[in-house]
């Protein structure tokens, strides 16, 4: 979530926070072979992702509440990418970006979704946007560098990990690529 400038905090909304704590114990529950207790731990997080989708409409409906429905949005994304609802993230990040067309947070977290599907060219393209609005963002080169590699695109690597390496010369990390 959002860090509350008041506070300091981070904000999360009740909704995700739940979806995630019975993410995690489904999770537990297929690992120790419980697979009715994971089934059932699903049909909760199903719902409560289906209540954070209609909190979301709701708010797109009344006028003004941008930020919230933004980070209500970003919350059901990043829900979403980390079960591998690469279809749901993608649908709510691309929402973000008809609100807040600039968030450099959310095309990140679309090329990720890319990334992490295979479709590399969809990946960079959404990164190559990142580094148009913030040129500084080294997790859009690493993912770029990462993307390429995968195509077997090495020369194309060079300059994002290049990139790297300078906004961030002690990451041993960004030399092995080259």
């Amino acid at each position: 979530g959002k860090e509350d400038t008041r506070t300091g905090q981070k904000r999360v909304s009740i909704a995700s926070f739940f979806s995630e704590l019975h993410q995690e114990r489904q999770s537990v529950l297929e690992k120790s072979g419980n697979v009715a207790a994971a089934a059932a731990e699903a049909d909760v997080v199903a719902k409560l992702n289906g209540f954070i989708e209609q909190s979301v409409a709701i708010l797109g409906g009344m006028s003004g509440g941008g930020d919230e429905r933004t980070k209500m949005l970003m919350d059901m994304g990043r829900t979403n990418q980390k079960q591998k609802r690469y279809d749901q993230a993608i649908g709510a990040f691309r929402k973000v970006l008809d609100i807040s067309p600039t968030d450099v947070e959310a095309i990140y977290l679309l090329g990720m979704c890319y990334l992490e599907q295979g479709r590399y060219d969809s990946s960079m393209y959404w990164h190559s946007r990142a580094l148009e609005i913030a040129p500084d963002n080294v997790n859009s080169l690493v993912a770029m560098t990462g993307a390429c590699f995968y195509q077997n695109r090495f020369r194309e690597a060079i300059p994002p990990t290049r990139r790297a390496i300078q906004l961030r010369p002690g990451n041993g990390d960004f030399y092995a690529n080259l």
